[in-house]
């Protein structure tokens, strides 16, 4: 159910109660014995408790339909003890029949402030507390005096203006969220007073908000030129009076000494936290496009490099079946072929491990055995010096040395020369075992 706006009350400030109640008739009624009136004064007692020292609380009692939610709140700069006594008084007049009407005073959601609005107490069926709404509350015209000149009336608004500016620039600087100040106004000759606060544990910016919707909707909610007004919500509060019997505070300070710009704290300080984040904003959109302009010209010098690989190794291919077509004796396999001739590199097939890499016995399928000297290479240059060691190999074939039959790639990581097998003997047998074997060919 909803809470209620504020409600204008006019009340006289000789007013012998000072009193004023807000409530929300159109939401729901508690009984005198019921579950929701225990927690209602259990709820009061641990809040009046922690007000005593701090001037301010908030809590929930309950579950369910009979959970309350409740803030208190005393004036800033009054007795602890003073404080407990006024919130008693408030809570007994709000939930029984002295105060007048019963249907209000039974109703879940009320606001009721005591004894010149030093004192407040606030109980609901609906959560305020994690929305900080700050109704039902009320705004008071306390002094129903007026200043009369439409000129002077000005000058007054734009004083009063300036003053509780001033005072909520104070409030939220301060952690126990209570000021209290005064101007002189020349035109009438008197003090104009006035005092903010907000309650203790409200978040600073729940308390600028506040302080803010107050004083901007201000002339919606008074008699324009009203010599003294109170604006009572539930987390916060500000009036203003030229009544000094209400301001006795040591702590009083003078208009002189508080900033009078017309760009006040809060709305600076909102101005400065606003350029300070669009400044980070825009360095993270920067940063972001620069970092993604870095990657995209990483992945096309990347992608640059691989195609020239994929290019030199298509050479390189098409000058080896060149080379094959050109000696009968030479020829290109096929990588499956010597994969399956040497049964997948096995480790039975293996023969010994040289410096540039392992050599295996294979054998085709038309029963031709071979050896495999698989090089462990992989660089793009590798395959280019394996092109050259081909072609220098094949060159110097003589039918005392170890043929060369071919040789084998795959991609660029894959390069293998393939020779002819030679059982139960080495390369230096046929070099040193048998000189007479060794015919030189003639000049």
């Amino acid at each position: 159910m909803p809470l209620l706006s504020l409600l204008v009350l006019f009340l006289s400030s000789a007013s012998s109660e000072g009193q004023a109640l807000c409530s929300d008739n159109n939401g729901g009624m508690y009984m005198p014995n019921s579950t929701y009136k225990s927690n209602l004064v259990s709820l009061a007692e641990l809040l009046f408790a922690k007000a005593t020292e701090d001037h301010s609380a908030t809590g929930t009692a309950g579950i369910g339909p009979d959970k309350v939610y409740g803030a208190v709140l005393c004036r800033g700069d009054s007795d602890g003890s003073d404080c407990r006594k006024h919130l008693t008084r408030a809570l007994d007049e709000a939930i029984n029949s002295k105060a007048g009407n019963s249907y209000s005073l039974q109703s879940n959601n009320v606001t009721y402030y005591y004894d010149q609005y030093q004192a407040q107490i606030s109980f609901s069926d609906q959560d305020f507390l994690s929305n900080f709404s700050d109704m039902p509350g009320c705004t008071v015209n306390t002094n129903l005096n007026s200043v009369t000149a439409t000129v002077v009336t000005e000058r007054y608004e734009d004083l009063v203006t300036k003053l509780l500016h001033a005072l909520a620039d104070v409030v939220v600087s301060r952690a126990e969220k209570y000021a209290v100040g005064k101007v002189w106004f020349e035109e009438t000759g008197q003090t104009v007073y006035g005092l903010a606060q907000c309650i203790r544990d409200m978040p600073y910016e729940r308390c600028v908000a506040c302080l803010d919707r107050i004083i901007s909707g201000r002339q919606n909610k008074i008699i324009s030129g009203q010599m003294g007004a109170a604006f009572l919500g539930v987390w916060c509060t500000l009036r203003y009076e030229t009544d000094t019997q209400f301001f006795t505070d040591t702590k009083m300070r003078s208009l002189d000494a508080l900033p009078r710009s017309k760009t006040h704290f809060f709305r600076w300080n909102n101005a400065v936290l606003v350029g300070v984040g669009g400044f980070i904003l825009v360095i993270s959109i920067s940063c972001l496009v620069f970092h993604i302009w870095v990657k995209t010209q990483r992945r096309r010098e990347q992608t640059i490099f691989k195609l020239g690989q994929l290019y030199l190794s298509i050479q390189i291919a098409i000058n080896l079946w060149r080379m094959g077509g050109a000696n009968p004796e030479f020829s290109l396999y096929d990588f499956s072929k010597i994969k399956e001739a040497t049964n997948n590199f096995s480790i039975g097939n293996k023969l010994g491990q040289g410096g540039f890499g392992p050599v295996y016995k294979g054998r085709l399928r038309n029963g031709h055995k071979i050896a495999v000297k698989r090089l462990e290479t992989s660089s793009l240059q590798g395959l280019l010096e394996f092109q050259n060691e081909i072609q220098l190999i094949a060159k110097v074939q003589h039918k005392n040395l170890v043929k060369l039959l071919g040789c084998c790639t795959q991609g660029d990581r894959e390069k293998m020369l393939v020779y002819e097998y030679m059982e139960n003997k080495s390369l230096d047998y046929f070099i040193f075992g048998s000189l007479s074997s060794f015919d030189v060919p003639e000049a």
